[in-house]
């Protein structure tokens, strides 16, 4: 048994069973997230899987002074599975925040932590022919997607020469002499 303190809302001792992943959110995403976990010790022991967390409230706010005060631009919570249905729970896929806070951004970052907690890190040696080839297309889409960005970018480099030379005045003075 370890002593520490884990993202179910649980403080004390974790289980050698209970995994807990670190997941790394955001500036922004932690202040969405602190907007949203609460901290009630009564509602914790009332219900299997909590909807509020002082464990978690108390990570994200030890994230957020140390992202304030140290210049950070994210950080990573220890997030066991009751933390991470906690997310799931009170974070909408349509939620955003004005400091640029996704939740669907943030799901799927929890939902990618449950993943690895039950298949393991970076899980696709599972048999889930149908996440390969989805995994396959995005990073054939993405490669076509840099080759199309790195064509424009020289065409518009070459578009800047010609412009250039266009607007070169002793080429202008030649043409006028001509």
């Amino acid at each position: 048994m370890n002593t520490a303190v884990g993202g179910d809302g649980k403080s004390g001792t974790i289980e050698d069973d209970e995994r807990v992943e670190f997941v790394e959110f955001t500036l922004a995403e932690l202040w969405m997230l602190h907007d949203l976990v609460r901290h009630d010790e009564n509602a914790v022991s009332e219900y299997k899987w909590p909807t509020v967390s002082t464990g978690l409230n108390e990570q994200v706010a030890l994230a957020l002074v140390a992202c304030e005060d140290g210049g950070l631009k994210s950080y990573m919570l220890a997030l066991g599975a009751g933390g991470l249905l906690l997310l799931d729970y009170h974070v909408r896929r349509d939620m955003k925040t004005p400091e640029g806070a996704n939740g669907a951004a943030v799901l799927l970052k929890t939902f990618r932590a449950r993943r690895d907690m039950a298949y393991g890190p970076l899980a696709v040696d599972f048999d889930d022919l149908a996440y390969k080839a989805v995994m396959n297309e995005k990073a054939l889409e993405a490669a076509a997607e840099a080759a199309k960005k790195k064509e424009l970018r020289e065409l518009s480099e070459e578009e800047a020469k010609d412009a250039a030379a266009d607007k070169d005045p002793d080429q202008d003075a030649d043409q006028g002499a001509a």
